[in-house]
């Protein structure tokens, strides 16, 4: 199992931070009345956009729903397309489930960011530039089967009518996936992310890689092919 090295910052997980930024403290004597009301108005603004958010445990707003635009640390993302569902793609002891798909368009990004996208997505240093396209997918595998697992992800992604070899151009790997072999009786939630050209797509089309005992290097599942269906 191929893995690169994980991204630290705001587009480690395809969440966006959730920007909370405070009115200014300081009041001079003259004015600070006047303050105290910007500052009780920006705060009610600011509670009532984290409610109109969803936010995961770590505080990051998760873009949901098709439109969305989210902005925080220099980043600024739209949700272009979506699929929240549940598709399986092996079933069985050893399961893989694809839970979302993603389309999303960056329109700013930190060069810290834009750097380390270029190095795991296999791109030439300086020639990524905003705005910019990419595929998250987000997938849950289980492992029941009392025996080490050895499998390659989503090897292959067709968008349109264009193959990607996203097992070599993901760059985005969270902290739950292994690097590894998938140990027996264990379960994560893995995401893949790759750059895309061709956002006018209806559906997203995967090939899932082979199935091996990770001891014996037996066959378990042969490689499968999935479709979902986006929302635009």
């Amino acid at each position: 199992m191929f893995k690169k090295i994980t991204i630290a910052g705001a587009m480690s997980t395809l969440l966006i931070l959730g920007a909370c930024g405070g009115a200014n403290e300081e009041a001079s004597t003259n004015n600070q009345g006047t303050q105290g009301t910007n500052q009780e108005s920006s705060t009610n603004q600011e509670t009532k956009k984290e409610e109109d958010s969803k936010q995961d445990d770590d505080g990051n707003t998760v873009l949901e729903k098709v439109g969305e635009i989210e902005e925080s640390n220099g980043t600024t993302a739209e949700l272009l397309a979506l699929f929240d569902g549940e598709q399986p793609v092996f079933d069985g002891d050893f399961s893989v489930t694809i839970n979302t798909v993603k389309i999303i368009k960056i329109t700013e990004a930190s060069e810290e960011a834009i750097q380390s996208i270029e190095l795991n997505a296999m791109m030439d240093s300086g020639t990524l530039e905003t705005p910019f396209t990419y595929l998250q997918t987000e997938y849950t595998v289980q492992n029941n089967t009392g025996k080490p697992i050895m499998w390659n992800e989503f090897e292959q992604t067709v968008v349109g009518k264009k193959q990607i070899d996203s097992l070599m151009t993901d760059f985005m790997v969270t902290a739950e996936e292994p690097s590894g072999t998938i140990l027996s009786d264990t379960e994560y939630k893995g995401t893949q992310a790759i750059m895309i050209d061709n956002t006018d797509v209806d559906s997203i089309r995967y090939m899932a890689g082979t199935v091996y005992d990770d001891e014996s290097y037996t066959e378990l599942e042969k490689g499968k092919e999935v479709t979902v269906e986006l929302e635009r």
